[in-house]
């Protein structure tokens, strides 16, 4: 487990690679999600702007489609605000 540690350590610091990545875990909008080298990584002026849109809309009346797939990101990320 140390050498684990150690090696992910190595390549965030020397080889500018992203946490996320190495801890195979990023959170966006009150959710965690397992990702790999493959995934992006959201911003946090992504998080802001949808948040943003999300309050904007519900102040005006207007309702935000949902996918009827439950395992949607989406329909989580929108549940959860």
């Amino acid at each position: 487990m140390e050498s684990k540690v150690i090696d992910g350590y190595r390549r965030y610091v020397d080889g500018g690679e992203p946490l996320e990545y190495i801890t195979d875990d990023v959170g966006f909008l009150g959710n965690h999600f397992h990702i790999d080298g493959r995934a992006l990584i959201p911003r946090p002026e992504t998080e802001y702007m949808i948040t943003s849109v999300v309050e904007w809309a519900e102040n005006q009346g207007i309702v935000i489609a949902r996918s009827e797939d439950t395992s949607d990101v989406a329909n989580q990320c929108i549940e959860n605000q």
